[in-house]
Formats: C-alpha cells, sequence, structure tokens
C-alpha cells in the first residue's frame, strides 16, 4: 500500500506535537512518505499572518508535482488543502480554530482571524475524505462548529517514555534541586497558561523545557529545546506536572507525563474533559490559578499516582491497530 502522509512541518523544521505525530505514523507505516513543504513564505503573507495558509497551499502544489499515485492520503488538516482527490483521503484534525478561537484566544488580537478565516481552510479539507479526530474532544468541536462526523483514535506515546528514579534522573539533568519541584512542559505563551506557571514559581520550584525565551529567576529552572528523546528524565526528575493550558485538543504533555508515573495538575480541557482527577492527580477549572495550588497540595499530600490503565491506554500498539484497522477499511 503506498501511503502518503501530508504535514505543514516535519520534525526537523518544527518540534512540535504535530510533527511527533507524523513520525509516530511514519513508524506504522515505515514505506509511507512524507510530504512538506520548504520553510519559508512571502513577506506579504507574514505580515497579513497567512503563513500558515500559504505553506498549506505550497505543500499541495510540492504534492502535486510529485506526479505520484498514491493508495491513500493521511492529510494533517488542513496541510496540502489544494491537492484535489485523487485517492481516498483521512482528514487527521488535531484541533480546529473554531474550538482554538473561542477558548483559547478570548479577547487576543489573533482571534477574528483564526475564528473566520482560517476554519475556511478547516471547511475546504472536509468536503473530501473521511475525518479523524485525535480526542473526542475534537470529535465534539468538528460536530458543534461544523456538523462534520467523525471517528475517535488518540495519540500515543513511545515507550521510551517510562518512570527513571527520580534522584537518577536529577543526577543526569544536572539538577541539584533536592525538594519538591513540578514540571511544564510548552510554549511558555498565554495560551499555554504561562502567566500562572510563572505566579506559582514564586512559592514552589518548576523546571521549565520550553522553545521559548524564558529569563531566569529563583523559582524556575528553564531548559530550552530539549531533544525529544531525553524528555523521560525530565518528567521523572518531577514530582508533578503543571499544565494550565487554556486549550488543548489532545495533550502530549499530559500523556508523556501519566506514561512516566507522575500524577498531573492540569486544566480541564483535551484529553483531560473525560477523565476523572483519580486516576491521574487533579484536573482544574480553567483559569483558576487558586486550583492549581490547591490541586498540587492535594495531589502531594495523598500521594496521587496514575492509574495502570490510563498509562497504558496511550500505547503505541493501539495507536497502530487502529491506524491498520481504518486504511484497511478504506482500500
Amino acid at each position: 500500500m503506498k501511503i502518503a502522509i501530508v504535514a505543514l512541518n516535519d520534525y526537523a523544521q518544527v518540534k512540535g506535537g504535530t510533527e511527533v505525530f507524523s513520525e509516530h505514523l511514519q513508524k506504522v507505516f515505515p514505506q509511507s512518505t512524507l510530504i512538506t513543504a520548504a520553510h519559508g513564505s512571502r513577506a506579504i503573507f507574514n505580515k497579513l499572518g497567512l503563513q500558515n495558509e500559504y505553506r498549506s497551499w505550497k505543500v499541495g502544489q510540492e504534492f502535486k508535482q510529485r506526479q505520484e499515485k498514491y493508495d491513500v492520503i493521511l492529510r494533517n488538516v488542513y496541510a496540502g488543502w489544494n491537492i484535489g482527490n485523487p485517492c481516498p483521503i483521512v482528514n487527521i484534525f488535531h484541533f480546529t480554530y473554531s474550538g482554538f478561537a473561542n477558548e483559547a484566544l478570548k479577547d487576543q488580537c489573533g482571534r477574528l482571524q483564526a475564528r473566520y478565516l482560517s476554519t475556511l481552510f478547516e471547511k475546504k479539507c472536509l468536503q473530501r475524505g473521511i475525518n479523524v479526530a485525535v480526542s473526542a474532544k475534537v470529535q465534539r468541536e468538528l460536530k458543534k462548529y461544523y456538523k462534520a462526523e467523525s471517528r475517535v483514535i488518540e495519540n500515543a506515546v513511545p515507550d521510551i517514555f517510562h518512570k527513571i528514579p527520580q534522584e537518577t534522573a536529577r543526577a543526569e539533568l544536572g539538577i541539584t534541586h533536592k525538594g519538591l519541584m513540578g514540571i511544564f512542559v510548552g510554549r511558555a505563551d498565554q495560551t499555554k497558561g504561562f502567566d500562572i506557571v510563572s505566579k506559582i514559581s514564586k512559592q514552589m520550584k518548576i523546571l521549565c523545557v520550553t522553545p521559548s525565551e524564558v529569563p531566569s529567576s529563583k523559582g524556575m529552572i528553564v531548559r530550552q529545546n530539549v531533544d525529544y528523546y531525553d524528555m523521560p528524565k525530565y518528567y521523572s526528575a518531577a514530582d508533578f506536572l503543571l499544565f494550565p493550558s487554556r486549550y488543548e485538543s489532545s495533550g502530549y504533555s499530559i500523556m508523556e507525563a501519566l506514561k512516566c508515573g507522575i500524577p498531573v495538575v492540569a486544566a480541564k480541557t483535551g484529553i483531560l474533559e473525560d477523565m476523572h482527577s483519580e486516576d491521574v492527580g487533579e484536573i482544574v477549572e480553567l483559569d483558576n490559578e487558586e486550583g492549581y495550588l490547591k490541586g498540587i497540595k492535594k495531589v502531594i499530600n495523598a500521594d496521587r499516582k496514575p492509574s495502570p490503565e490510563i498509562m497504558a491506554r496511550f500505547s503505541m500498539e493501539r495507536f497502530e491497530k487502529e491506524y491498520k484497522e481504518l486504511l484497511k477499511e478504506l482500500v
């Protein structure tokens, strides 16, 4: 079976969740071809904030220029919205712009563009193929905003994510702190709730793993651009994951932390909208700053750990089985 995986970027270009997902798909389908576009875009599109839309078009052009026949296309929406309908297409929705705009960009300058312009390209992708949502939350958004049907195939985390003794992990990372320490993983911006992380770091030590420029502070240990395969050490070095994101469609950081055996104190978004606190740590209502501090105390005092069922839920074996079954149905 000849498979094309269509995406905006590969992991070498951007080290994000969607790029990690594409790598997982390539491991499931080793003979597949990943099609992306060269980096960079015209200045006018950058100025208008349409660089992703332009890159999405470039991906489609790159696909057409290859003039190859594929049995199926796995498209990370909305990359290659202009590829047409050459064979069965699976539209993989990692989020929706409508949901992101309404939940994470309230009163933010980019909300109108995300809500009314970027959604046009999502709708165009929905005109062809079948739709996969990476979580029940995304499935609900597709139904709510676009009246679109989809099936859920949750993301997965490879077996490199496992518990390492905390003392060993801290020593290998050169962390000399001996007491309680949380970890935050993600961009240091408002949508990820970094403002809340900064406030909590004034009361306890936080290990911040981020691609963003973050100034050093007394309460925060900052590590930038960490290699993906070193992440199990970082999670294992911490006592809990602090993740006050204002919008997640799924949440790789949550899944990775749980697989490493540490509890999460995180916002009720993404996969956590459909879980119970006692299975993962503590789930906090959005923007409840005091709730995160209370949640940390509750998790530590009760010595909460992720349930074995939750840790097993995000296995690569399950991920591989469900995608192979989907393609078998299509082709």
